[in-house]
């Protein structure tokens, strides 16, 4: 019984960033001024019903009575809350966040970032898939632990070998794999795997992982499609290096959480920025969001 999942709910904006968890019994949960009653079904979904004291908001529109939403639906309850329901509220619960560089770290990339720090400390090669913005950070981060390191793209004007014998003191290499490595560059991996450098292999998809050992495509570590728990840090903390003074509203939470999953966070990241910097109002709501974002 201890290893089935538990339904529940993340409080991941309260009038700015929060972390607060519930699991969901049977007989539902009151949270703010709604009572919820979650389900999980055999079909892997979740079911919500709720006694319509306060409206509840999903995708923009309101809600009332039992309702079938996707795993992680984002809901939002008047213009300070948002929260999200999961079919296991376990990894996020007693979870507080911290940084790793540029990266806010919680119930989502915790593992991955406990995982990765073993294998720094083991000194053992590392492949990252995801979102760039994210991949370069837990590279760094891994790489930082070791001492100097490099970042290598295959299909440039060096091959591997040269490339590494103008940085001798280079402990860690990283390759962002965004185009295929050259035969030369397959031999060189060959050679170095049995050295003491270290390779962490970025890349945001599958291809080209036939051209790489064994050894650095195998055991990945795959970042989150969506990090609810860690984005609404992130998003407060840009809207403070960006536009100073600046209040937040529950309603542009919700847009910008649903815009994630569904954009991706590198494209996510880019349009964020640019919603940002158009920004003119100490209030920042839905819609000074939805003008950028698709």
């Amino acid at each position: 019984m201890a290893d089935l999942p538990c339904p529940g709910v993340v409080v991941v904006w309260r009038g700015g960033p929060s972390h607060t968890t519930h699991r969901v019994p049977d007989q539902g949960i009151e949270i703010e001024d709604s009572r919820f009653e979650i389900v999980a079904s055999r079909l892997g979904r979740t079911h919500l019903e709720m006694t319509p004291r306060t409206r509840v908001w999903w995708h923009g529109r309101a809600l009332a009575g039992r309702q079938a939403l996707s795993r992680t639906a984002v809901l939002r309850t008047g213009d300070d809350t948002v929260m999200v329901v999961v079919d296991d509220v376990r990894p996020f619960e007693g979870v507080t966040p911290v940084r790793a560089g540029k990266l806010v770290i919680a119930g989502s990339l915790g593992p991955i970032l406990r995982v990765l720090d073993e294998a720094a400390n083991a000194e053992e090669n590392v492949s990252i898939k995801g979102p760039v913005v994210v991949a370069h950070e837990l590279a760094r981060h891994y790489a930082g632990k070791l001492g100097t390191h490099a970042w290598f793209r295959p299909g440039g004007d060096q091959h591997l070998d040269h490339f590494l014998s103008t940085r001798r003191s280079v402990r860690t290499v990283v390759i962002e794999l965004v185009r295929p490595l050259l035969e030369a560059d397959v031999a060189a991996l060959d050679t170095l795997l049995e050295t003491d450098l270290r390779f962490v292999i970025v890349r945001t998809n599958n291809h080209f992982l036939e051209w790489l050992p064994p050894a650095l495509s195998r055991d990945t570590l795959e970042i989150p499609a969506l990090r609810f728990d860690e984005l609404p840090t992130t998003i407060a903390d840009l809207v403070a290096a960006t536009v100073p003074g600046a209040n937040i509203r529950a309603d542009a939470i919700e847009l910008l959480l649903n815009r994630a999953a569904t954009l991706g966070e590198d494209r996510w990241t880019e349009l964020l920025m640019r919603a940002l910097g158009r920004a003119t109002s100490t209030t920042l709501d839905a819609a000074d969001f939805a003008r950028v974002f698709p």
